[in-house]
């Protein structure tokens, strides 16, 4: 994803939930609160709401939220704190479609930085995700 779509991304959701916002649970105020900021260009704050929240809230906010403060540390220019943050949600239990996103963003992350090996384990890891199960 190129800074283009995630503002799309970020303007699409935003605009989903204005209008039910209060009728939302916490884990997702909490969690869209961040997205705000975020979307707002407060990169620091959202950082701070999606810190909180995943530490607070239950799954699968709690995921997002991990998987939103590794986007704010890329944002901020944190690779490493970015990096740490996606392998945990890559070897973690979350749903499938989180884990596979941590691995693309890892992917991105081994991109700018040329590092081969990395970019060549992520797409593996993705590859195997999308892979159905084989029957037994």
């Amino acid at each position: 994803m190129d800074g283009d779509d995630n503002a799309q991304l970020l303007d699409a959701l935003s605009a989903a939930i204005d209008g039910h916002f209060e009728e939302l649970g916490e884990d997702r105020k909490i969690f869209f609160r961040g997205l705000r900021s975020l979307r707002d260009g407060k990169v620091e704050e959202a950082s701070r709401v999606f810190r909180r929240a995943a530490r607070r809230c239950e799954r699968p906010f709690s995921t997002m939220a991990r998987m939103a403060q590794g986007r704010c540390e890329v944002v901020r220019g944190h690779q490493g704190s970015a990096m740490r943050i996606f392998e945990s949600v890559a070897d973690s239990e979350a749903p499938m479609q989180l884990r596979r996103l941590a691995w693309m963003e890892m992917a991105d992350l081994a991109r700018r930085r040329g590092d081969e090996g990395l970019l060549e384990e992520a797409r593996a890891a993705i590859e195997e995700l999308v892979r159905p199960p084989t029957p037994q």
